[in-house]
């Protein structure tokens, strides 16, 4: 770094175009980074999204979550590192683990879960599997993005308690369990700063309080201001900013408005980085012709291909296993499945001829290996009769379709015949860049589902989608199988499910609520919090009760609970035993709990339980179990239980194991802030005193054993001022707790400050980090320029309708993304003279106006 002249430190600092770090001649390489989630998607400057290399696609975040495999998580990132590597590609962006603070966020399916501890494990073992096969993992969207609506310009104000206890420890729990190469942060402000430059996150909690010592980069465009971004704590901005960026590091950096510290760090971390990724990258010019056709080696050119097809069938086949353990038995009435061998049915739907098996947007992958469902269903020994029955690009019935249907049915019910039917959401319900506005089956199979059930129950319902939609239709059938997005193995592991030569183990790492009206974030989230286009404040009133654990501790009914799922056996569960482990001033001393009276003492203790499952059933199957914490009565808000533990075995029909699982410590602490009263000056997490019932279970809904245990911690009481305690109405039982959403007073007090600050962005204010939708919301100048650049956005998508996902990833990042990003991601269409005199005539006001607006910015 010494031999390194100031002018070299902060190209660095800056991407080398789309997808490489800067290289400097060879000094410093370039690294390669890539799309990956569940599938390599690697790219050439200026292609298009569905535009990249050929590679296998898993099943998505959301399915492949609900294996509760770990196992599993890592072999799928080992076959994508084992890509990667073959592409050139140094550091594949994943895994994602935004909390799942709403079932209708576009991005659902790239997110594990809407518990932290179950999406910390899977993103630690997704890390864990990519870099033991050499390829870095890039940890993404630090922090707060839980939501695609404004997603570049939104701020998420969230409590200090929701952000640390529920917000921020799956990525705690990735960071120091699997240290990934990278983290990622996100396009948003999060409580009043831009990820980018919130040194509180990037410096004080992810490096000096977690320990990391990897690279931070920017996501895509979000970094606006490049000082501010490094001496908060990010070293690496991508993509190329066309130098703009470059030069404003460099004169600030003359000028000593960036410490040579903060430079020297970036710059360190990105050598780094290089040392350990580059070698993947030198190989890239080659391989992105070739890697479809050859594998690197000595052998002949038809060995290469023969290895080649090989390793792409053996990833296939992973892909297929993956499938098939992610996917959720919800219901089975009658033992509707699995279906007898050479059955016919009559299979309805237009997801059954053309399966959803990804999600669009960044994570899109370009695979030629897709097991269709029609094929699968007849090499598993099903003799099937396919009707379309609806359209699944469009949301209105057809007549048509429907009618051919019926006759279908009618001809099925009269045979004797079962009913499969493939329903769910479709590419054109949600997406990066966009989010659901509704949470219903789309219109036209709603119609079609009706129908039937008013003529036969006799149906299975095979559900597709990325995201929790409403299953109080599909529920009335007879058997539903959640698919979720399951990869380019989908068909195969549906068709195995189905027939019986696959048993269902998968469990729901999320909720199914009954209706909209029902979430927690409900006039808080998406379009409907968004007085759009000038506010972007997401006040996230819900606190840390999200998911089951708002369900749960207010009594909400739901449609399907977290953790639930069937299987073709049964299960018994027994002889459970917890057993604390207490250490004194570093000196382990294990102590039963019979021994020490069950007392867990604080930060330096951990609990173990151990249970046996047998399988009472007939067939092979595989069993997840569940471990809840069930919290004491409290003056304070918490939750009433929280994931702590689970565990999977397999077990042949008789066989029993014994699960033993250490608990996760915060079960039993909460996070010290203004709203807390503790003993002494303790702050950050603290143990709660109290008595605390071990829950042992199939599902949160499905209890099967429990245990007390008596917890030696802090004496925390709630500290609320006089004037909020009666609306709070916080009583000890859980069963009397303030209205979710919180209402504005409360919520400002336990955020912290009130919502003043964040006001909406008036013209005369607007600048480089404003979108092209708020401008044109008050300018004529503006509105023009919205017109033009839809325009040039449309024709650039071109054949692709403006409703196609990508199409709409791409307008929302051009209409709501920042000026600054525009300019530099146009390849020099946007130039900065041209929003230069956009902002001037946006922000040109009358005498009057400006009089009216000083007074209200005052």
């Amino acid at each position: 770094m010494l031999k390194l002249t100031l002018e070299e430190k902060c190209a660095l600092v800056t991407g080398q175009g789309m997808w490489h770090t800067k290289d400097l001649e060879g000094r410093v390489p370039a690294v390669h980074l890539a799309d990956g989630p569940h599938g390599l998607r690697a790219q050439e400057d200026g292609k298009k999204n569905d535009d990249s290399l050929e590679a296998t696609c898993f099943p998505t975040a959301s399915a492949a979550a609900c294996s509760w495999d770990e196992e599993l998580i890592e072999e799928i990132a080992g076959a994508i590192s084992e890509e990667a590597k073959e592409a050139g590609v140094g550091v594949v962006l994943g895994p994602g683990v935004n909390m799942k603070r709403s079932p209708l966020c576009g991005r659902n399916f790239e997110y594990y879960s809407e518990d932290p501890l179950l999406s910390g494990k899977m993103a630690a073992a997704f890390i864990r599997g990519l870099q033991k096969n050499g390829t870095g993992s890039c940890l993404k969207h630090f922090a707060g993005n839980n939501q695609e609506t404004h997603r570049m310009l939104q701020n998420s104000a969230i409590d200090r308690r929701a952000l640390r206890e529920y917000y921020l420890p799956a990525f705690e729990i990735a960071v120091k369990e699997a240290k990934p190469a990278a983290v990622m942060a996100a396009y948003n402000r999060l409580n009043g700063k831009h990820c980018c430059e919130n040194r509180e996150l990037l410096t004080d909690i992810l490096r000096k309080e977690w320990g990391f010592d990897g690279l931070v980069v920017s996501d895509w465009g979000a970094c606006s201001d490049l000082p501010a971004s490094v001496e908060a704590g990010m070293d690496l901005e991508m993509p190329e900013s066309r130098r703009h960026h470059y030069e404003a590091l460099l004169g600030a950096a003359r000028d000593k408005k960036v410490s040579e510290a903060s430079l020297d760090r970036a710059v360190g971390l990105i050598m780094q980085l290089a040392d350990k990724y580059a070698s993947n990258t030198s190989k890239t010019a080659e391989s992105l012709e070739n890697v479809s056709e050859t594998v690197p080696g000595n052998s002949s050119p038809a060995d290469q291909r023969q290895k080649r097809r090989s390793v792409r069938k053996r990833h296939h086949l992973l892909a297929v296993k993956a499938a098939e353990k992610s996917a959720v038995l919800i219901k089975n009435k009658r033992d509707f499945l699995p279906l007898p061998k050479d059955s016919e049915v009559l299979v309805i739907g237009g997801l059954a001829l053309g399966e959803r098996f990804q999600g669009g947007g960044s994570s899109h992958i370009n695979t030629r290996h897709v097991s269709a469902i029609s094929d699968s269903l007849k090499r598993c020994g099903l003799k099937p009769v396919f009707a379309k029955g609806y359209d699944p690009l469009k949301n209105n019935p057809s007549t048509e379709l429907e009618e051919e249907a019926m006759q279908a049915v009618c001809r099925a019910v009269t045979e004797g015949r079962p009913i499969l039917f493939f329903g769910g959401l479709t590419d054109r319900a949600e997406g990066e860049g966009y989010d659901r506005l509704s949470y219903n089956l789309p219109y036209n199979q709603e119609s079609l589902l009706k129908k039937i059930l008013s003529v036969t129950d006799n149906v299975g319902y095979v559900s597709f989608g990325g995201a929790p939609y409403d299953l109080s239709l599909p529920l009335q059938t007879r058997a539903v199988l959640q698919m979720y997005l399951g990869g380019e193995g989908v068909g195969m592991a549906c068709a195995r499910l189905l027939c019986g030569k696959a048993v269902p183990c998968g469990k729901l790492a999320e909720t199914f609520p009954v209706k909209k009206s029902d979430f927690p974030c409900r006039n808080h989230f998406g379009e409907d919090m968004l007085q759009l286009p000038r506010i972007n404040d997401v006040q996230y009133r819900e606190s840390m009760f999200v998911g089951y654990r708002y369900y749960d501790t207010y009594g909400v009914p739901v449609q399907v609970p977290f953790g639930h799922g069937l299987s073709y056996t049964d299960f018994f569960y027994d002889d459970l035993n917890v057993e604390i482990r207490e250490k004194d001033e570093g000196r382990a001393a294990e102590k039963t709990q019979q021994e020490n009276m069950g007392d867990v003492s604080g930060k330096s203790t951990s609990v173990l339980v151990s249970f046996r499952v047998k399988n009472t059933g007939s067939v092979k199957g595989s069993e997840i179990s569940q471990i809840y914490v069930r919290s004491p009565e409290t003056s304070f808000l918490r939750p009433a239980r929280v994931l702590a533990g689970f565990g999977k075995v397999t077990l042949e029909p008789g066989e029993e194991k014994r699960i033993t699982a250490e608990l996760w410590d915060r079960a039993f602490q909460v996070y010290a802030d203004h709203t807390l009263k503790t003993e002494g000056t303790a702050s950050g997490f603290v143990s709660v005193k109290g008595t605390y019932e071990i829950q042992v279970g199939a599902s949160i809904e499905d209890i099967r054993l429990t245990q007390k245990i008596p917890v030696r911690g802090e004496n925390v009481q709630g500290k609320y001022p006089e004037s909020l305690k009666e609306s709070l109405n916080i009583l000890s039982d859980h069963r009397r707790l303030p209205h979710i959403p919180l209402r504005r007073e409360m919520f400002e007090y336990i955020y912290g400050s009130d919502m003043k600050e964040f006001t909406a962005v008036r013209r005369g204010d607007y600048n480089l980090k404003n979108s092209i939708r708020q401008i044109a919301d008050t300018s004529l100048a503006g509105r023009m320029f919205y017109r033009a650049v839809t325009a040039i956005s449309d024709i650039y998508m071109f054949p692709k309708s403006r409703d196609d996902p990508e199409s709409r990833m791409m307008r929302s990042m051009i209409m709501d993304g920042n000026l600054d990003s525009l300019i530099n991601q146009s390849k020099g269409f946007i130039r900065p003279e041209m929003v230069s005199r956009l902002l001037k005539k946006a922000n040109k006001m009358t005498d009057a106006k400006k009089r009216k607006h000083l007074f209200h910015r005052k």
